[in-house]
């Protein structure tokens, strides 16, 4: 039964991937997979690990193998702390596979008002990569809309990355608007579709396609 809802959903997802790049292709187009493994410890803490693919160019060529590891600890009902860790393994072009280290900490506090649930995250990071040191403040404003008696939440989040290296504050460097939907396949298994277009000052804009798939114990 599970496997048969995973198949239907992943072919949905896919046909959504496929109508926004057909649609956009004024942009350089993305494609991002995860698959996190959830376990609560107690009614606090909860830990996660995660493994992302992600893939460029409508699907012709592995841009990024990523791996990660967080912990978050609800402080009160409506705020909860994350430290975490990620390893990239990156292709840098004609420089060849380049690995880099992440490590970060956050605050996300959260509130409800009827169907409606608000989130909003700071996260410091710190990202190591062949001698160099990228410190960035992200800040993410999530709205998801939790109807009763369904599978399906849509939510919509904006998240803004600052540089904190330069000195200059506020110094945004990329917007991410990120429009999706949850899907509670059963009380083990989530699923997470959605669109998100990026704007870098010092980079090229995307559209990137994603899929999550969550999976607790």
């Amino acid at each position: 039964m599970m496997k048969n809802l995973l198949n239907k959903y992943f072919i949905l997802a896919l046909f959504l991937v496929n109508s926004v790049a057909a649609f956009s292709q004024s942009y350089e187009m993305s494609d991002w997979f995860t698959m996190r493994v959830n376990h609560r410890f107690t009614d606090r803490f909860l830990a996660y690990t995660a493994a992302e693919l992600r893939v460029d160019n409508n699907f012709s060529q592995i841009d990024r193998w990523g791996w990660a590891l967080y912990g978050e600890y609800r402080i009160w009902s409506f705020l909860r702390a994350e430290a975490g860790y990620e390893l990239h393994h990156r292709d840098r072009g004609s420089s060849g596979w380049k690995f880099r280290n992440r490590y970060s900490l956050g605050l996300t506090a959260s509130a409800k008002y009827h169907l409606f649930k608000f989130s909003l995250r700071e996260r410091m990071q710190q990202t190591f990569e062949r001698g160099n040191v990228l410190t960035e403040l992200r800040t993410r404003a999530v709205v998801e809309f939790e109807p009763r008696n369904s599978i399906f939440n849509p939510y919509f989040s904006f998240e803004i990355y600052q540089d904190i290296n330069k000195g200059d504050f506020p110094d945004i460097d990329r917007y991410r608007y990120r429009p999706g939907v949850l899907v509670q396949l059963d009380k083990r298994w989530l699923l997470d579709v959605f669109y998100c277009f990026q704007q870098v000052r010092s980079g090229v804009d995307r559209n990137i396609l994603g899929i999550e798939c969550q999976f607790t114990f």
